[in-house]
C-alpha cells in the first residue's frame, strides 16, 4: 500500500468553499483570529465565478425573493 502525505495546520477559524459567501466570511473572521481556506482544485472554480451576471439581491420595497426567484430561477 503507497503511504500517504500528510499535513498538519492549525488556525482559528476553517471555511470551507471560496465563493463569495466563504470569501466574505474569511475577511471578517480574519479580524479575530487565523484562517484556512479549503477550496476545490483550482482557487477560481467556484459557483460566485460561473455566476457572470452578478449576484442579485432584493435592496427596495419594490423588490421581492419572491421576484427573483420568478425570473432568475423558473423563467
Amino acid at each position: 500500500m503507497p503511504s500517504q502525505a500528510s499535513l498538519e495546520l492549525t488556525s482559528d477559524f476553517l471555511i470551507i468553499g471560496s465563493g463569495i459567501g466563504g470569501l466574505s466570511y474569511a475577511l471578517k473572521a480574519a479580524q479575530h483570529g487565523t484562517v484556512a481556506i479549503v477550496t476545490k482544485k483550482e482557487k477560481t472554480e467556484s459557483n460566485t465565478n460561473s455566476a457572470q451576471g452578478g449576484i442579485a439581491a432584493v435592496i427596495s420595497p419594490e423588490d421581492s425573493y419572491a421576484l427573483h426567484f420568478e425570473l432568475d430561477s423558473i423563467q
